[in-house]
């Protein structure tokens, strides 16, 4: 969690108020993610489309994407790339933030990413596409019953309208 000088929680698991590198709109409000990858699953998990703008941490170059529950468009530049890292359970505990949030960026190109991964050891890069399929897959090893409960009432709105 995050909190604000006066212990107000200001972020919880990845979602933010106060700005952070990687920006999260929908429903005409903007918060921030920890990550490039929270961008990825978070939809999902919210049920909404969001629009995701960040900036390489190499070129300083503009990314944006839309990602949906059912997948990412509007990718742009096209041949953008992500980071991750594989963390260790206990170091994710002590700060998440820290120990894998600040390894995990969009990159405009996988040249700018390999360069910044050289730098970094124990990251690798992802297409966008590889990196939402993760996040899908993380989503529903956590949230599998919750997913599937949104999904039947969302069945049954659709028929009712």
């Amino acid at each position: 969690m995050y909190y604000d000088g006066e212990e107000r929680i200001t972020g919880y698991w990845g979602l933010a108020l106060p700005q952070m590198a990687h920006r999260f709109l929908f429903g005409g409000k903007t918060l921030y993610t920890w990550c490039a990858w929270d961008t990825l699953f978070i939809p999902e998990v919210l049920g909404q489309t969001v629009r995701v703008e960040s900036n390489c941490p190499k070129t300083r170059c503009k990314i944006q994407l839309m990602v949906a529950p059912q997948g990412v468009s509007d990718l742009d530049p096209p041949g953008a790339v992500m980071s991750l890292l594989i963390p260790e359970a206990a170091k994710v505990r002590e700060n998440v933030v820290a120990n894998f949030c600040h390894y995990v960026h969009f990159f405009h190109s996988s040249k700018a990413g390999e360069h910044w991964i050289s730098e970094h050891p124990g990251t690798f890069l992802l297409s966008i596409e590889e990196a939402y399929a993760l996040g899908k897959g993380k989503n529903a090893a956590q949230y599998k019953e919750t997913l599937a409960q949104e999904t039947s009432v969302r069945a049954n709105a659709d028929k009712r309208s």
